[in-house]
C-alpha cells in the first residue's frame, strides 16, 4: 500500500507513544513528517536522484518514497516533532526544566539515527550508481571490471 501523509502521522505518533494526538498535534507530526523528508529530499537531490513526494503533503497526490525508506522517514519525523514540541514547551515554560532536557536529549538521538540511516541510504545509492557504471562500462548485466582498449586484447 502506497504511503500517504496521513499513515505517516499516524505511525508517528504510535513511535512517539501518543496514538491519541494528546501531545503532539497532527500538526506538529505533519510538520516533522515535512521537515524530515525535506532532509531526505536534500540528500536525493545530491546523488542526483529524484526528490520523494508523499500523498496529501504541500498537494502531492502521489507518493515516490521508495518503500524501504518508510520508517527511516518516521524516524526523522518523530525526531523533529519531538524538538518542536520542546521548542514550544521551552517558550512557554522556561528552559532548563529537568523535563525539557530528557526530551531535547531524546529527540537529539532520534535525528541522530535519522541522519545515520540517510548516512546508510547515501552509501547504498552510492554503491549502485557506481555498480551501474561498471555494468554500463562492460556491456555486462554485472559489475565484472573496467573495459579493456582494443590494442590491449587483455582484460
Amino acid at each position: 500500500m502506497a504511503q500517504t501523509l496521513s499513515n505517516l502521522c499516524g505511525q508517528v505518533a504510535q513511535y512517539l507513544d501518543d496514538a491519541g494526538g494528546a501531545r503532539y498535534s497532527e500538526g506538529v507530526r505533519t510538520a516533522g513528517v515535512r521537515l524530515a523528508l525535506g532532509e531526505y529530499n536534500l540528500l536525493q537531490a545530491a546523488l542526483g536522484q529524484p526528490a520523494a513526494a508523499l500523498a496529501g503533503l504541500d498537494g502531492a497526490l502521489e507518493t515516490s518514497l521508495a518503500d524501504q525508506h518508510e520508517s527511516l522517514l518516521v524516524e526523522g519525523a518523530a525526531g523533529y516533532a519531538a524538538a518542536l514540541r520542546e521548542a514550544g514547551r521551552g517558550e512557554i515554560c522556561g528552559l532548563g526544566r529537568p523535563d525539557l532536557e530528557l526530551m531535547a536529549a531524546w529527540s537529539s538521538r532520534r535525528l541522530a539515527a535519522f541522519r545515520q540511516m540517510l548516512e546508510e541510504v547515501q552509501q547504498e545509492l552510492e554503491r549502485q550508481r557506481l555498480a551501474g557504471l561498471r555494468s554500463a562500462s562492460t556491456g555486462t548485466t554485472s559489475p565484472v571490471g573496467w573495459p579493456v582498449d582494443e590494442w590491449d586484447g587483455q582484460p
